[in-house]
């Protein structure tokens, strides 16, 4: 069934409040596209629904990526991102001048790449997470060089995880892992999953090209739950103030999703951002549904 004659009916319900207009959109839409069986469907899963909705218990149905808590009034993700602004990463401006300017001249002589990129891996001056990130420099070029054993030592110190590495850092690593046919560390694909869209899906075009298929599909769906958690935490936080200080559970309608909150307080709660054609499907497949006539 189709999302718009379901949020109608809730709204008949007095669960949703949605503009005239959108309603009668809807309305015309629902009789347009479902016989008159389908919607009698329709009015009872969201009858099931509606009553579903009015308990924090539908929260366990909510993929985590979905879920959100508020705390002390603020909006976080739990186990997920607490920020949806990114950070442009551009480590070769952070790097001293000197070693800078060995870093360009390895990008225009390869023949002689990694002895510089060595050299200025060696450098005093670089921080941690600079030094790991010409470690990956480094790796490219031992590989191109034919120097295999050079680029799996490059790559053993990228091994253990580390918070403040680049994120470029940790997608440099997946694919080096690829290049090597080694497994790749597991915090790698879940740093660099908070890379910009456009520079993941290069990541996985990537991976893709070196036949690296389930590991680019594994990537992809780690990106995808982080760009998910963003926006759920983008989107609440532009709501949050409409909810704070209610006391029983509230649904919102945001475009064709619910804004779904419990609140515990007047400055906490938990809540979830939902397809609520998906959550109806999962409600009945778990049999949290009554069956549909």
């Amino acid at each position: 069934f189709a999302v718009l004659p379901l949020l109608v009916l809730l709204s008949g319900a007095g669960l949703l409040s949605i503009g005239a207009v959108g309603v009668w959109d809807a309305i015309d839409n629902a009789e347009t596209r479902a016989s008159l069986d389908a919607r009698k469907a329709v009015a009872a899963t969201a009858d099931a629904l509606q009553r579903m909705l009015g308990r924090a218990e539908v929260l366990e149905f909510v993929e985590p990526s979905r879920r959100f808590a508020v705390v002390d009034g603020q909006c976080v993700i739990p186990d997920g991102v607490t920020t949806s602004a990114r950070v442009a990463e551009r480590p070769d401006r952070e790097l001293p001048p000197p070693l800078a300017g060995s870093v360009r001249r390895a990008r225009v002589e390869p023949d002689h790449a990694f002895e510089l990129l060595d050299e200025v891996g060696r450098s005093e001056w670089l921080e941690p997470r600079e030094r790991r990130w010409v470690a990956t420099l480094r790796a490219f070029a031992a590989l191109r060089a034919g120097r295999i054993d050079d680029a799996e030592a490059a790559v053993a110190e990228l091994d253990a995880a580390r918070s403040d590495d680049y994120r470029c850092t940790a997608a440099s690593v997946l694919v080096l892992a690829a290049m090597l046919e080694r497994p790749a560390p597991g915090w790698a694909e879940q740093h660099a999953a908070g890379l910009d869209p456009e520079l993941a899906m290069g990541t996985i075009a990537r991976l893709q090209a070196l036949g690296a298929g389930d590991r680019a599909a594994s990537f992809r769906t780690a990106c995808e739950s982080t760009w998910l958690r963003e926006r759920v935490l983008a989107t609440v936080g532009r709501r949050l103030g409409d909810v704070l200080g209610t006391e029983r559970a509230t649904a919102e309608p945001v475009v064709d999703e619910l804004l779904l909150y419990f609140p515990t307080d007047a400055e906490a709660g938990r809540g979830a951002l939902v397809d609520p054609i998906a959550l109806a499907d999962t409600l009945r497949r778990r049999a949290a549904l009554e069956p549909v006539p």
